[in-house]
């Protein structure tokens, strides 16, 4: 009986062992969780952020001249010609730099397939604006089907963890994002005007010499809540 009731007691403290452990388990997993959590809202802060610190620069672009004053002025003023040129070599910098982080990025998830072309190494010379657009949309091509598969699995997690997954499906609301996203493109001009609502009056320099629709283009749909 003895021997019978020491194999029970340790049976249990084994039992109670494991117990602790799974518990252990599922708080470190969920201290992980939580790091990388606060990591998301942190780096989408920044995100926020930078765009905030961007608006006056954007605001300022805008009055740049358009057309042929634009190219009135590179012929008339040697500096600005240089300082454009300048300003493009910036832009290509930071596109292959946001390039590479991506790809950087994208070996990190074994999900994913290899990387293909895009995330090649820089060439030598100056790259096209063509060809640098080629590569942003081999990217996004390459991602959409995880992208897709993503975005549909966490938007059927919040819809299970907020009880409205069994809302009635002709509320464009209880839609999948997909499908949300999907009506949104098929309208794609009320999109466009939706993107170009300006919100600042400004002064285009140069448009009372070209007043043509290249020097200033019309902003349609002024008044439309983007």
């Amino acid at each position: 009986e003895e021997d019978e009731m020491a194999a029970a007691v340790a049976e249990m403290e084994q039992e109670q062992e494991e117990s602790v452990m799974k518990l252990v388990s599922v708080s470190s997993a969920d201290r992980e969780k939580a790091v990388h959590a606060r990591c998301q809202r942190d780096v989408t802060d920044l995100l926020l952020e930078s765009r905030i610190r961007l608006q006056k620069p954007l605001s300022l672009a805008a009055t740049l001249p358009r057309g042929g004053a634009s190219a009135l002025l590179m012929a008339r003023v040697p500096e600005a010609q240089e300082a454009a040129a300048a300003a493009a070599a910036e832009v290509e910098g930071l596109f292959e730099d946001l390039l590479g982080l991506r790809a950087a990025l994208w070996r990190q998830n074994s999900a994913l397939p290899t990387p293909g072309p895009w995330a090649g190494t820089r060439s030598a010379g100056k790259r096209s604006r063509d060809e640098m657009l080629s590569r942003l949309d081999g990217a996004d091509r390459e991602m959409e089907a995880f992208r897709d598969a993503t975005i549909d699995k966490w938007d059927g997690k919040v819809k299970t963890g907020a009880g409205t997954a069994a809302a009635s499906k002709f509320k464009a609301l209880n839609q999948s994002v997909l499908s949300q996203v999907q009506t949104v493109l098929e309208d794609s001009s009320r999109l466009v005007r939706r993107t170009r609502v300006k919100r600042s009056t400004y002064r285009v320099l140069g448009a009372a010499l070209f007043p043509s629709s290249d020097a200033v283009p019309t902003v349609e749909n002024q008044g439309e809540d983007g």
